[in-house]
């Protein structure tokens, strides 16, 4: 069959015929936006317009130019070039809320009126606990009291670092005794050394190890007095935070620890000078949303990677995914009738996110702090050095 043959196509105007064509090195921009999709322009999407690029072009021809651009942009800046999350096994305590109910109020959440449901309550323990050995950490127990419903919150008996135990002194009657329970279970599975506070201190409700130092919070529970302690009994440097927001009354409840030098926290929830501080010790925190932060987002286990925290915190979880973490959703609704999530809990009792620094300059071979140094000297919320006699005791030990 003779076909005839096609007519010379018409070159473009200003393009003489025979000539080549000039090669189109970038792809076409608009006036506003990333680049664009010459295949969707060409093929006329309705989610593309030659003065306007959505987020997401959705046809199937289209090369994702704008897509990738955009992503790209988020990636970096979610996350340094080459970093990636890891998961650190941990060791943690925890308590069956065998016992659990609100029977009195402590905190602003507490309602005695309310019922809680105490089987509901012991499926969302089992569910956190069922997690954390699923992601290959270890789960210790300890035997609750018929008489201390708020014993479940594990979080609050002791502050654990490098092998030493400091058991809390609880502010209320009520959870007092608790105090005696979780020392008698330090002092039976052999731990290194024990000891009371002998200050208010409600343990790592109020201590968090991040960065080599311990953040101190203070003002609701845990009082002022007792940083000075912590840091004898400790020998970390101690940074006191006030909380000034009755809803956040445990540091673990307005910031968490998301790896080795890495937090988020609600601004909202600190002092104006505590803010600051935060935001010089820490400037690249993820800083949380009030609407998260009272769904006790905050309040959120870590190893480095996964992320156990209340299913409430949607918009949190999706900040946390972008940012290289992988957050883990649990249900935690009756726990929160008692003002507690996740993290009030578990006891971290083998803590690996505190790594210690040497801090250039420290005149008795100190540790450095977070991201910034700063003068012990003058600051009155850090903990000062040990003294040299002590020092050099402690180096000649190591």
């Amino acid at each position: 069959m003779c076909r005839a043959p096609k007519p010379p196509r018409r070159p473009p105007s200003g393009i003489r015929h025979g000539a080549r064509r000039p090669r189109r090195t970038a792809p076409r921009r608009t006036r506003a936006g990333p680049p664009t999709c010459r295949a969707c322009m060409t093929a006329g999407s309705p989610l593309l317009r030659p003065a306007r690029v959505p987020a997401l072009c959705r046809a199937p021809w289209c090369c994702g130019c704008a897509n990738q651009a955009r992503r790209r942009q988020n990636d970096m800046r979610a996350k340094p070039h080459g970093s990636a999350r890891t998961a650190s096994p941990r060791r943690y305590l925890m308590c069956p809320p065998t016992h659990f109910r609100v029977e009195y109020t402590i905190n602003p959440w507490m309602v005695p009126t309310h019922p809680v449901d105490r089987r509901l309550a012991t499926d969302q323990w089992n569910t956190i606990r069922r997690t954390l050995l699923r992601l290959g950490h270890r789960v210790e127990l300890i035997e609750p009291l018929p008489s201390l419903p708020d014993m479940v919150f594990a979080a609050n008996g002791a502050t654990v670092v490098d092998g030493k135990a400091l058991i809390a002194t609880f502010r209320h009657p009520q959870r007092a005794p608790e105090a005696d329970a979780y020392e008698t279970w330090f002092r039976g599975r052999g731990t290194e050394q024990v000891r009371r506070a002998e200050h208010t201190n409600e343990g790592e409700g109020d201590h968090l190890l991040v960065a080599g130092v311990i953040l101190a919070g203070n003002g609701f529970r845990t009082t002022r007095a007792s940083h000075a302690e912590t840091h004898d009994y400790l020998r970390r440097t101690v940074i006191g935070l006030t909380l000034v927001d009755p809803r956040f009354y445990h540091l673990d409840t307005a910031l968490a620890v998301l790896d080795d030098e890495q937090i988020m926290y609600w601004p909202g929830a600190f002092s104006p000078s505590s803010g600051r501080r935060l935001a010089e010790l820490f400037p690249d925190a993820l800083r949380v949303e009030e609407r998260d932060a009272v769904q006790f987002g905050l309040n959120a286990i870590s190893d480095g990677h996964h992320v156990l925290l209340p299913a409430a915190a949607r918009s949190l979880a999706r900040r946390l995914a972008d940012h290289g973490y992988r957050p883990v959703a649990l249900d935690v609704s009756e726990l929160a009738k008692a003002g507690g999530g996740p993290k009030c809990c578990v006891l971290q009792l083998s803590p690996r996110a505190g790594r210690r620094r040497r801090r250039v300059g420290h005149p008795h071979g100190g540790r450095r702090t977070p991201s910034h140094y700063f003068s012990w000297r003058s600051s009155p919320w850090v903990s000062p050095p040990p003294a040299p006699a002590l020092a050099s005791r402690n180096r000649a030990a190591r």
